[in-house]
């Protein structure tokens, strides 16, 4: 019998039941967690399993075509737990004061020793991306690796049992991680102070909080230390010793000064006040505040974006001016949140990035350590996601409405934001509503084309049915807005380099910004305005393609000029086929967001960029960017 955790088993029947490839989207809202959560159970599943059994494909993920039900049903029962999992004897040997042997381990575990040996294949391959081995020397067990890999390793393992116990309420932890006590403490603390965090942060400030507590409490003591010079009369100093002697009480813990310097830094930027302006005026000054919101107008005047009321700008403000006060002492965050965003949302970086440098310029805070990801948090709020794939679904129930109402609400659990769910109360009233999708439980024959008939019931099935439609959907609007984007791609504007003359980003910029400028497209100062972005950050997404532009957007009209080369152009180290440089007039500011962010999501498929950059003239890149 294969074992799997609870989740991952429900991965495999999910995938069973399908009619097709499921996304990691879906998998992750079914579940209720990251992404990157799916992806490691994905590996997990088929490490446990000795062969791969879940594939992964553009579609989606998807069960290998050999695996039958007697298959599935080989794994362990739902609710049922192996002896113990991998993540346990993990924990049992770094955390071990003596090196144990398989004996020790299968007394410890009340297991047998041939279990014991099955899950010590499986800890080498939990251990391997830490670059940690599990080694044995005189039939003694221990894990080797620097103390910060093993940090590192113990803390990605606690947070992903922490989101499961966020989620599910259930942790393999049991009382060492009581998630909904640290989110009702922190909810508690919050509403006493009249402190509002966004509910997304919240949820993501608990799980950080269970991880570090637990870390704390068995294996890694918080830094140690004074204040660090946080005055005593903030907001965030008093939430972070209220919520230090709540959780010190619960577990007998006593948290030194340096843990909650630690907090109250983490809290700044993330907190709303229900009350008013004389808070922010007491936390930064309303000058301050003045000076980020000319900052922020600069940049969204650039992109064509309203102009944002400035209380809306206190986190930013308040996340800027902690940012400056830790500057100097290199106490800086890194970048991996922006990472993640750039591909999720290109045009939310783009923005962050102006920011950015508006933010250096103005408080002398250098660009390259300066935070892009929390900064990218912020200005995602304040711009917004991007919602042209947002669907608008009716549900139909006929008379009863509780079906309606369950509809609804699984369907946004599964789909969260991605849907704009209105309930209607008979199929004559949805030509009013003009929804993408109808979903209805209804028998009649007169039925729009884009409708879904689901079972009252509304089980798995429905939804993954629910999900096709959906898909294909989407994949005609993004059609559509490619279509689009089609236009700005002009015959005298696409060169194909087989001469290999092209082979840097510097030579590249320069060839297509001349090309716009011979035809009068752009002015002069086009090059050096495209060269200044560059500098700000590389334009090349994932070592595939690049898609530079300027800052400044006053071309005569809005045009994209594209490079093809057969040798591969360096950019920045890595030998790209494919660059796109968009250069937008001024009327047309609002369409830079979605010509710039249909273009990275789609070239971001490979088999999609491969086919692209096949081409060799004008019209077969557009007939290739448009059919697909």
């Amino acid at each position: 019998m294969v074992w799997l955790s609870d989740r991952q088993r429900r991965i495999v029947m999910e995938l069973s039941r399908a009619d097709s490839a499921i996304t990691g989207d879906s998998l992750s809202r079914m579940l209720d967690c990251s992404k990157r959560t799916i992806q490691s159970d994905i590996s997990r599943i088929n490490i446990a399993s000795g062969r791969r059994i879940v594939n992964s494909t553009n579609r989606g993920y998807e069960l290998d075509s050999s695996i039958d039900e007697v298959f599935v049903e080989g794994f362990a029962p739902a609710g049922e737990e192996p002896p113990f999992s991998g993540h346990a004897l993990v924990r049992e040997l770094l955390l071990s004061d003596s090196a144990p042997t398989a004996s020790d381990l299968a007394v410890r575990f009340y297991s047998s020793q041939s279990s014991v040996a099955r899950a010590l294949k499986r800890v080498r391959s939990l251990l391997e991306p830490y670059d940690l081995r599990l080694e044995k020397t005189d039939g003694r067990l221990y894990v080797t690796g620097t103390p910060e890999n093993r940090k590192r390793f113990l803390r990605d393992m606690v947070l992903e049992e922490a989101q499961d116990a966020y989620s599910s309420g259930y942790s393999s932890l049991s009382n060492e991680l009581d998630v909904k006590f640290i989110s009702d403490t922190l909810q508690g603390v919050l509403d006493e102070r009249d402190v509002y965090i966004e509910p997304g942060y919240l949820k993501e400030l608990s799980i950080d909080l269970a991880a570090a507590l637990w870390l704390f409490r068995t294996y890694v003591p918080f830094v140690s230390g004074n204040n660090a010079g946080w005055q005593v009369d903030t907001v965030e100093w008093q939430i972070a010793v209220a919520l230090c002697a709540a959780y010190g009480e619960r577990w007998r813990l006593a948290i030194p000064d340096g843990a909650k310097s630690s907090l109250a830094s983490h809290l700044r930027g993330f907190i709303r006040f229900d009350g008013a302006d004389t808070v922010a005026d007491s936390l930064i000054g309303s000058s301050f505040l003045d000076d980020v919101a000319c900052v922020v107008g600069s940049a969204f005047e650039t992109y064509g974006l309203p102009v944002v009321e400035q209380k809306k700008l206190l986190p930013l403000a308040r996340h800027v001016c902690d940012l400056i006060g830790r500057y100097p002492h290199g106490q800086l965050h890194g970048d991996e949140i922006a990472t993640e965003i750039r591909s999720s949302y290109p045009f939310v970086y783009e923005v962050s990035l102006l920011v950015a440098h508006g933010i250096a310029e103005r408080f002398g805070v250098g660009v390259s350590m300066g935070e892009p990801g929390p900064i990218c948090i912020h200005i995602g709020f304040l711009v917004g996601v991007d919602d042209s794939n947002r669907l608008s679904v009716a549900v139909v129930a006929g008379p009863y409405r509780d079906t309606a109402t369950t509809i609804r609400d699984r369907l946004m659990g599964h789909f969260g934001n991605k849907f704009s769910i209105t309930i209607a109360k008979r199929i004559q009233d949805v030509p009013e509503l003009s929804p993408d999708l109808l979903v209805t439980t209804e028998l009649t024959s007169v039925l729009p084309e884009r409708t879904v008939r689901v079972s009252p019931l509304f089980g798995t099935r429905d939804l993954v049915r629910v999900e096709k439609m959906s898909h294909d959907i989407q994949s005609r609007g993004e059609r559509a807005r490619r279509k689009m984007i089609c236009r700005y791609i002009e015959d005298e504007l696409f060169v194909h380099d087989s001469s290999h003359e092209i082979l840097d980003k510097v030579t590249a910029i320069e060839m297509l910004s001349g090309r716009l400028m011979e035809l009068g497209i752009v002015s002069e100062a086009f090059p050096a305005s495209v060269m200044a972005r560059e500098e700000a950050a590389s334009a090349c997404f994932n070592g595939l393609f690049a898609l530079p532009h300027a800052t400044v957007m006053d071309a005569h009209r809005t045009v994209v000029c594209t490079l093809i080369s057969d040798a591969g152009v360096d950019w920045d180290g890595a030998v790209i086929h494919l660059v796109m440089m968009i250069a937008v007039c001024d009327t047309d500011r609002s369409q830079f967001s979605v010509i710039f962010n249909d273009l990275a999501r789609h070239l971001m498929d490979k088999e999609s960029l491969y086919r692209l950059t096949d081409s060799t003239t004008a019209e077969e890149f557009r007939q290739m960017l448009c059919t697909r």
